[in-house]
């Protein structure tokens, strides 16, 4: 499934459903390689929730429906091939119907064979509040992209920076994800920030900055749920050195820092006469280590507040969710009354703040303007946006 093709109503029943069992969801998410820019295959439907203390649990989805020819029975070997790979604990195979052995043979296997029907059944028996939200929400994106087609056509940009945003979810360490997604963040507001009286470019632009930022929060939850157990000095210090040297050995970077000095100074050394080699002062040696990026105390600040509330905070990224694919992108009123997700909530309005907090960082980390992505409601900070991160929670 390409990122841009919408599926049917099909499809995002099947969304709805992940979400309304508790989880943030996706479509379309690229499964790449850590060497590759292209995808090998993609999972149709990719779904993850966070529980107490602080671990998680992935959902995935192979949806079968629009005339696709492929035996179920094929499907259900292909989705737990599929789950193997990328760690799921939850698998699911959708066709439109299922006979009981198709269910069976799935089930012996630990994949969930669900006709359509369940699921619609299931859906209606939800309450008014437990609607879809964000990119679920069918009204909203059902037609988003495909009205959007000829500008996407003649920006491959768009969909290469949405690929890389959307790849956070599954490539990489979380910390080197968190660098590559202020980076990215960083570039489509710069894209976005040139973009003039082209209103469905500046949307498709918007949308990307919109996944960067979600792709941060969840990327800090899933650093939360590694480092939950370390004393907040030993987590300070295994954030700073990664948000500096990402995947890279620090002892194997400090030691290339100190050849290079010592082959640089051997040069030119050698370039000077002999005679003269004796009145040349020897420069100080230089850092033997880098500096970590100048965001990295508030990343970690951000850290440790969601290390002493982690399902406030876990709250938050479905709330941010929300606020960035409904209320940023396509302009709606963010209330805790309208956040579907917040009806849950005993503490929706503390929900709606942490939500600000992800806002607030990564923004202030890219250097670019929280105004774009800032929602006028009850907030911490000032309604436009600015203020100081010390009235984060």
């Amino acid at each position: 499934m390409n990122i841009f093709e919408v599926g049917g109503k099909f499809e995002f029943d099947w969304m709805w459903y992940i979400q309304s069992q508790g989880f943030f969801v996706r479509r379309a998410l690229p499964i790449v390689a850590d060497s590759a820019v292209e995808d090998a295959t993609d999972i149709d439907i990719w779904g993850i929730r966070f529980f107490p203390p602080m671990a998680h649990s992935l959902a995935v989805v192979d949806c079968r429906d629009r005339g696709k020819r492929s035996k179920t029975y094929e499907r259900i070997l292909w989705a737990k091939g599929m789950a193997a790979y990328v760690g799921a604990d939850q698998v699911y195979v959708a066709p439109p119907k299922a006979t009981w052995k198709t269910i069976d043979f799935g089930r012996r296997g630990g994949i969930h064979v669900v006709p359509y029907e369940i699921i619609e059944r299931h859906l209606e028996s939800l309450p008014p509040r437990r609607g879809a939200y964000g990119q679920a929400r069918f009204d909203l994106y059902r037609d988003f992209f495909a009205k959007r087609r000829v500008v996407l056509k003649g920006q491959p940009d768009i969909a290469a920076r949405l690929f890389e945003a959307r790849s956070l979810y599954l490539l990489g360490s979380a910390l080197t994800n968190i660098n590559r997604a202020i980076e990215g963040l960083k570039a489509s507001a710069d894209s976005l920030s040139h973009v003039n009286g082209e209103p469905e470019r500046q949307t498709l632009w918007l949308f990307d900055c919109c996944e960067f930022i979600a792709a941060f929060a969840l990327n800090l939850l899933r650093v939360a749920e590694e480092t939950f157990t370390l004393s907040e000095a030993d987590r300070k210090r295994f954030v700073l050195k990664r948000l500096t040297y990402g995947d890279f050995p620090p002892k194997k970077a400090e030691e290339i820092l100190r050849l290079s000095h010592q082959l640089a100074l051997a040069h030119a050394q050698h370039a000077v006469p002999p005679g003269d080699r004796p009145t040349i002062t020897i420069p100080a040696p230089v850092a033997q280590s880098l500096e970590p990026p100048e965001y990295a105390v508030e990343v970690h600040g951000l850290l440790e507040r969601i290390i002493q509330k982690p399902m406030l905070y876990w709250g938050g990224l479905k709330a941010l969710d929300a606020i960035l694919f409904e209320c940023i992108v396509h302009r709606l009123e963010a209330t805790t009354g309208n956040i579907a997700c917040l009806h849950e909530e005993a503490e929706a309005f503390e929900v709606m703040k942490t939500a600000k907090n992800y806002i607030a960082v990564v923004c202030d980390a890219a250097r670019i303007p929280r105004a774009p992505f800032w929602v006028k409601s009850a907030s911490p900070l000032a309604e436009d946006g600015t203020g100081s991160h010390d009235s984060l929670l």
